[in-house]
């Protein structure tokens, strides 16, 4: 991009993505809206926080708080993105979102990190099955969630970690909440799968160097590593609605979920450049890759024009998508709104999310239509 031109924008289809705008969206009902702005969701997030890591030093639980509270704002998360429900759902959608955010974090960590990654991971492969299988022998009832999440944990079996026994509760908890609340057992299912398919995810990438990397597998990786179809199918059962397997499954529900996922990775890579550029495994970072590789000159400006085309074109796709879906059954007029919430909420979150830095920039850049 020379010195003469103009930045490319940030396109988002008001008009006809319900009249929604990115710089002013708010949770889905007034339910919701009020439970997060009374302070509520976060009290009883940090609560289930307390409980599930009760054999830590406080020093470590507060710890564990300010990560999820001030860099993730995950209450505020869970209120953007799930697209109906009452305070328990979005309070379920928090707490179940923890343990992705806690295991990425890990993930991001060095190597010495390899053995609670591997038990952070077995946990996620075994515990939200575990918990159907509970609820099942019950009744398909649960009378206390924190004492069913202890039962569970011990079923799963004690590591002796604090850590990672936590963290088990933690998910259970979470799972607990997501069976409870499922409108069926598709939607429950579909919520194990996304959880097994995240955390199944191979990161072999990591042990390459980018250069030698294609665009299209860095793509690939960052679409399963995002965890952003995990989000929505949580977003869906968090809600209560009932959806049928083949509608979570039709191919058209792919497009929309694999666009709007590649939408949310290239935005976020904009927001948390200037976080992720000095980290360990930076070139990650769609952004960075390009200018390292990409780009002539290395030029960052020039790289960031690129991403947003790129951010576009996925748009551009999704309303492909998104049109037929509308010619289509309730269940997938849902599933492509609960996607579209998604690109939407993804900008509102990123805004008051501490973590990120070029607010402004994106702010600047979203040209509404």
């Amino acid at each position: 991009m020379s010195a003469e031109s103009t930045p490319t924008r940030i396109i988002f289809p008001q008009s006809t993505l319900y009249g929604w705008n990115p710089l002013s969206f708010e949770p889905a009902n007034e339910v919701i809206k009020t439970s997060f702005y009374s302070g509520d969701i976060h009290r009883h997030l940090m609560n289930a926080i307390a409980f599930s890591f009760k054999e830590q030093s406080k020093e470590y639980i507060e710890k564990k708080q300010n990560l999820i509270s001030l860099t993730t704002r995950v209450d505020r998360y869970a209120a953007f993105f799930i697209p109906g429900g009452d305070f328990d759902s979005v309070l379920g959608l928090a707490i179940s979102m923890l343990p992705g955010f806690i295991c990425d974090d890990v993930r991001d960590r060095s190597s010495e990190d390899k053995t609670t990654n591997h038990l952070m991971t077995d946990a996620l492969l075994r515990i939200p099955k575990l918990v159907n299988e509970h609820w099942q022998r019950n009744g398909k009832t649960v009378v206390d969630r924190e004492q069913t999440a202890l039962e569970v944990v011990e079923e799963y079996g004690m590591t002796g970690s604090a850590e990672i026994d936590g963290f088990s509760r933690l998910l259970a908890l979470g799972a607990i909440f997501a069976r409870t609340k499922a409108g069926n057992d598709a939607t429950y299912g579909w919520y194990v799968e996304e959880w097994i398919r995240w955390a199944s995810q191979p990161y072999s990438i990591r042990d390459r160097h980018l250069a030698g990397v294609s665009e299209q597998e860095l793509l690939d990786h960052r679409l399963e590593n995002s965890g952003t179809q995990a989000a929505i199918s949580q977003s869906i059962v968090f809600s209560g609605i009932s959806v049928s397997r083949e509608s979570i499954h039709h191919p058209l529900h792919q497009i929309l979920l694999d666009t709007q996922a590649l939408h949310i990775v290239l935005l976020n890579d904009i927001f948390s450049y200037d976080r992720e550029k000095g980290m360990v495994g930076a070139v990650e970072n769609l952004v960075e890759y390009w200018r390292l590789f990409h780009t002539p000159g290395q030029n960052l400006d020039q790289t960031i024009d690129h991403t947003i085309q790129r951010v576009n074109e996925y748009m551009e796709e999704f309303l492909k998508a998104w049109k037929v879906a509308q010619t289509m059954d309730e269940e997938m007029k849902l599933l492509a709104m609960t996607s579209a919430r998604h690109m939407f909420g993804n900008i509102a979150w990123s805004m008051e999310a501490p973590r990120y830095s070029r607010q402004k920039f994106v702010t600047e850049a979203i040209l509404l239509k």
